[in-house]
């Protein structure tokens, strides 16, 4: 009787699919959401959020009680890397994309992408401004899902 072999999905063949790479910045409601699809494609992704998981986030952000407290990048990375266990998560730096530092600088100059996710006027303005602002794009859904 024939039977079909199937391996099983490694990142390499996921990012060889499909996958797309860079820095998300906001890894709220919608970025949590992106940062998990995106991850499944087996990009490699740096996680930028300066904010922590509250209550009131459970209502639609992708965590859970338990994880109330925690900067949310933290939360958005581990939830990743158990989607490929042998693979290098993706980092997780938590505070703003405007911050610069090391960390910041050293994300921006490996990144081809910045997915501005953050729901500020001044992360897309100040990213346009920066020389060394890789390409850049910005998504925000209103609080009604209407467009504006």
């Amino acid at each position: 009787m024939p039977v079909e072999i199937r391996s099983g999905l490694t990142q390499k063949a996921a990012c060889d699919m499909s996958g797309t790479s860079g820095i998300l910045a906001g890894v709220g409601v919608l970025g949590s959401v992106l940062g998990d699809l995106w991850v499944l494609q087996g990009g490699h992704w740096t996680f930028v959020d300066p904010d922590r998981f509250l209550p009131h986030n459970l209502i639609r952000h992708k965590g859970f009680d338990a994880f109330v407290g925690q900067p949310k990048v933290n939360i958005v990375r581990d939830t990743a890397a158990a989607v490929f266990p042998d693979w290098d998560p993706p980092k997780a730096i938590a505070t703003s994309v405007l911050a610069g530092g090391e960390e910041i600088a050293s994300a921006m100059s490996s990144a081809g992408l910045v997915v501005d996710v953050t729901t500020t006027l001044e992360a897309p303005r100040e990213l346009a401004r920066r020389s060394d602002s890789p390409r850049t794009a910005s998504l925000f859904v209103t609080p009604s899902g209407l467009l504006v």
